[in-house]
């Protein structure tokens, strides 16, 4: 009909707007602390812990440093980015791919919430956005809130980087060093 815009929803559209949703969410998610040997475990690993949304992720900064993932000037610049607006929002908190799931009717639903709660605002969107390939992350980029999005996409790259490494991926692996182009990029754009 006349006056009626119609868009395509693909399913990067509908991830981006689930994001939205549970940022808006009013409700609250029991989070309790972890450990101290499993947060430590958190931390070493770079995993996500909701009970300290912007401390693990400073403490995975540090990390990278010393693995050699990150100059202390790009974990500085990153950290800037992310106390530029380090507002706190519920989040899937490890929004990958492989956690979403499709119905039969197109829709999208998210697996494994171990790690939800209370996180930097646009975390979920940065680990999405670093799992598109440049020609979908328009959405993503759309919907990015904060001024700390930047930092956040550069230090999931980074993690991403620690985990590859983990997985003893060469160093020659076109997947690694497409990640490693790509946070050379992200910490250019801070």
């Amino acid at each position: 009909g006349r006056g009626v815009i119609r868009m395509r929803v693909t399913p990067v559209h509908a991830l981006v707007a689930i994001t939205a949703a549970f940022a808006g969410w009013a409700g609250t998610a029991p989070v309790g602390a972890p450990p101290p040997r499993v947060r430590s475990q958190l931390r070493a690993r770079l995993l996500e812990d909701p009970t300290a949304p912007v401390t693990w992720v400073r403490d995975g900064l540090a990390v990278c440093v010393r693995r050699g993932i990150l100059s202390r000037d790009a974990a500085t610049q990153i950290d800037a980015a992310i106390t530029a607006d380090p507002r706190i929002a519920p989040a899937h908190g490890d929004l990958l791919l492989r956690n979403v799931i499709a119905g039969p009717d197109g829709s999208l639903g998210l697996v494994d919430w171990e790690c939800a709660g209370p996180h930097l605002v646009d975390w979920d969107r940065a680990l999405l956005w670093t799992q598109l390939a440049p020609a979908s992350r328009g959405p993503v980029e759309a919907a990015a809130q904060t001024p700390a999005f930047r930092g956040l996409v550069a230090f999931a790259l980074a993690r991403e980087i620690a985990f590859l490494r983990a997985f003893r991926v060469p160093a020659r692996h076109a997947g690694l060093l497409a990640v490693i182009a790509e946070l050379a990029g992200a910490c250019r754009h801070l």
